[in-house]
């Protein structure tokens, strides 16, 4: 097993040097909760397939690859697969269950509105 993680953490550091290089920043990876797949389960028209990492939705007239991980309880995908391959009407249902580590909400907002001025406590020396 630690052979694989250690395989695993290579290929994500060299996936992300590459986005970076490129400039590709709609390959960067985002995660969901793998509940997010639960109605299409008993959806008329919607079939899910899987390897042991790699997962497909077919829908009537879509379909979305994804990535498996943390034994089955995460799906990733990147960003243009999300923008490209999923419909607009299911992606409120995707982001619903995303999953991010902790973020700051003032960074974000700042990335959102570029010039915005927060009152995000004092400026002071990180040591």
């Amino acid at each position: 097993m630690a052979a694989r993680n250690d395989a695993v953490a290579a290929q994500r550091l060299v996936f992300y040097r590459r986005l970076v290089a490129n400039n590709r920043p709609e390959l960067a990876q985002v995660w969901f909760d793998a509940a997010v797949l639960a109605p299409y389960r008993t959806r008329p028209g919607y079939k899910l397939f899987r390897s042991d990492t790699l997962g497909l939705l077919q829908g009537p007239q879509w379909r979305l690859d994804f990535g498996i991980a943390s034994d089955d309880t995460l799906l990733h995908l990147s960003v243009a697969a999300l923008r490209d391959q999923l419909p607009e009407r299911e992606r409120e249902h995707w982001l619903a269950h995303l999953h991010t580590p902790p973020v700051s909400r003032a960074y974000l907002i700042t990335q959102l509105a570029r010039g915005s001025c927060l009152g995000d406590g004092e400026i002071r020396v990180w040591e």
